[in-house]
């Protein structure tokens, strides 16, 4: 594939459609996790009443046990989105791409501050 223009519709589509892949990927893993404590009460109730500092294991995994995979998932997350900004980088023709000092990620590096 070659360099595509900044502003072309198939950029963003293709930087939309990575995006989303991943967002679906780490939304179906927590969902998978989620779904997985109450069925696990529901079919195997004799190991999930059994005892884990102090807890029975379904309170300990909703209690403390989520939170972990929960900030994993999101370091995942971050991750993966930044790696994809830095190879959309790599996707995109360099003639495309604002001049440095040009304008700023808001669009406003040149705009004049008012005088006090």
């Amino acid at each position: 594939m070659g360099k595509m223009d900044l502003h072309s519709e198939e950029f963003l589509s293709t930087i939309m459609r990575r995006q989303l892949r991943l967002s679906m990927g780490i939304a179906s893993v927590f969902v998978l996790i989620i779904v997985a404590v109450p069925l696990l009460n529901k079919f195997a109730p004799e190991v999930m009443n059994q005892p884990f500092l102090g807890f029975t294991l379904s309170w300990f995994i909703l209690g403390f046990g989520i939170f972990p995979i929960l900030i994993a998932l999101a370091m995942l997350f971050v991750r993966r989105s930044n790696a994809f900004e830095d190879e959309a980088i790599g996707m995109v023709d360099a003639s495309t791409l604002p001049a440095v000092g040009d304008e700023d990620h808001r669009g406003t590096a040149n705009t004049p501050t008012p005088a006090h």
